[in-house]
């Protein structure tokens, strides 16, 4: 163990294959009785320090441990770091280099420590996290271009692109032989709008590798945002040269399509009716079910994590509102709502056949007259009472809500109101009134009360067991209360169909361009 620990302490040493080849030669590596014994002791060791370049990970795993990568679960719990940086695949700060920082003098093993922080913060969008342990790792080493691209990355996600610009630049500094860093200007220039100084990278790009995707997509974007549509109709043709069923450029080529129609149809020049015919016999050579497998597969292989979350939260919200309303989701609420706002003009027979519960309805009374009570709604405790006016005034009580309660015929039933000043008084001067209210389906003993104490009716005239009120009582059968996350979710699961629905427009236009 010491001559790892030996290794391991100088970095120049630690990062050199053959120095960890060298190693595995010795004799204690390969006496069967110590060999289980010194890699226990080997894993211990390497747990806690585990910066090391995977092809030494590698070599260690098929020498040493003579590990396979159907066993590396048994390592998960006792030795973490060791499964995270020899077997972890998504893992991207195990594949990062270590060469590159050999120009700096510092403690490694922290710099490495802040830079895998870094990264872990990333994947998991810690972006505070993130910030402070770029930000250490900055402070020791700003030489190293894995922890550039890691600046790259984090500025992108937080759409700060001239932050982004900057690290790209630095990027291009120190790696000018790699096309990544191009690349990557490329595309923070072409989300700025500075299509042209994208070009200039991208160009850069194409002439060292012709055949890159991602280049020529970027730049026959980039044409197109410029107007220059022939170039980039060429860089997408490209693209289908090499892959013929890229649904990606093939859609490209569908929405350049329209911009080249309308930038030629109002102008004079020779050709053009055969070259719109010739972009029609280009654009439609795939066939309908070649477009609709091409435009499902990018579909899914594009939002497939936003169609899971929008169907689990189809789940959560069906669940909110049936808890807390007995409904499927909020249209349903909604409708459930607004049903009991829809005026039925009733006439007696009518007035009897309503289903149960309460329902807006219009009624033509006669012989209705005030009783001199009045109706109020106590919101602390939810209930209904009655006083008469004089007792209202006297407590000062009487406001903009205060139902006044009025008894009518309808035909010759007699019928309870209770409605508003405006309607009282109508019904005070004309004995007559058309009313709109809500039909509940039990009359309250103290409406009883209050009047029998009032109104003689003549004997043929019999007490409904329905009355009308001009306002919806909470008290009665509303829709239940839904709380506000019921609604923050249905907000949510919209968001999610939002996200969906530019990339849903695009894959519709190719599908059925013809």
């Amino acid at each position: 163990m010491l001559q790892v620990e030996a290794i391991y302490n100088d970095y120049t040493a630690r990062i050199d294959i053959r120095n960890w080849e060298k190693l595995l030669q010795e004799d204690v590596i390969w006496d069967m009785k110590q060999r289980y014994a010194v890699s226990g002791r080997l894993l211990e060791y390497l747990n806690t320090h585990c910066y090391l370049p995977k092809p030494i990970w590698k070599l260690l795993i098929e020498m040493m441990f003579q590990w396979t990568e159907s066993q590396p679960q048994e390592l998960q719990n006792q030795y973490p770091q060791v499964y995270a940086f020899a077997f972890d695949s998504l893992n991207a700060a195990a594949y990062m280099g270590y060469s590159a920082l050999l120009q700096a003098s510092m403690n490694y093993d922290t710099y490495l420590r802040h830079r895998d922080m870094a990264w872990r913060a990333l994947y998991s969008q810690e972006w505070h996290e993130a910030f402070i342990a770029l930000g250490n790792a900055l402070k020791l080493y700003d030489g190293d271009p894995d922890l550039i691209r890691l600046c790259i990355e984090y500025a992108w996600k937080r759409n700060r692109l001239n932050d982004a610009m900057q690290w790209c630049n630095r990027l291009v500094e120190l790696a000018p032989e790699q096309l990544e860093g191009y690349l990557q200007r490329a595309r923070v220039a072409f989300r700025l709008g500075k299509h042209e100084e994208a070009l200039k990278d991208l160009t850069y790009v194409l002439g060292q590798e012709p055949t890159r995707i991602e280049a020529l997509s970027y730049a026959g974007h980039c044409y197109s945002q410029m107007g220059q549509y022939e170039q980039a109709e060429e860089m997408f043709r490209s693209i289908l040269s090499m892959n013929e069923n890229d649904a990606d450029a093939f859609l490209s080529l569908t929405e350049l399509n329209g911009k080249l129609r309308e930038s030629i149809k109002n102008k004079r020049m020779p050709g053009k009716k055969a070259y719109l015919q010739r972009l029609n016999q280009e654009l439609g050579r795939q066939p309908f079910r070649t477009r609709l497998n091409q435009g499902v597969r990018m579909l899914i292989s594009r939002r497939w994590l936003n169609i899971a979350f929008i169907i689990f939260m189809h789940f959560w919200v069906y669940h909110s509102f049936m808890k807390e309303a007995g409904v499927s989701g909020p249209f349903a609420y909604i409708a459930d709502a607004a049903s009991v706002s829809k005026v039925i003009v009733a006439s007696p027979d009518k007035l009897e056949t309503l289903p149960p519960g309460v329902q807006k309805v219009r009624l033509q009374v006669t012989k209705a007259y005030f009783t001199g009570f009045e109706q109020y709604y106590d919101k602390n405790s939810k209930t209904v009472f009655y006083l008469a006016t004089a007792e209202a005034e006297k407590r000062g009580i009487v406001d903009s809500n205060t139902g006044y309660v009025c008894v009518g015929l309808l035909g010759e039933q007699v019928i309870y109101i209770v409605t508003s000043y405006e309607k009282a008084l109508e019904m005070y001067n004309n004995h007559t009134a058309e009313v709109d209210g809500y039909i509940h389906s039990e009359v309250p003993s103290e409406l009883k009360k209050v009047s029998a104490s009032n109104v003689s009716l003549k004997s043929s005239a019999s007490y409904p067991d329905r009355y009308l009120d001009w306002k919806h009582q909470q008290t009665r059968s509303d829709p239940k209360h839904v709380p506000f996350i019921s609604f923050l979710y249905t907000l949510i699961l919209v968001l999610g169909y939002l996200r969906l629905y530019r990339l849903y427009l695009k894959i519709v236009n190719y599908i059925k361009y013809i």
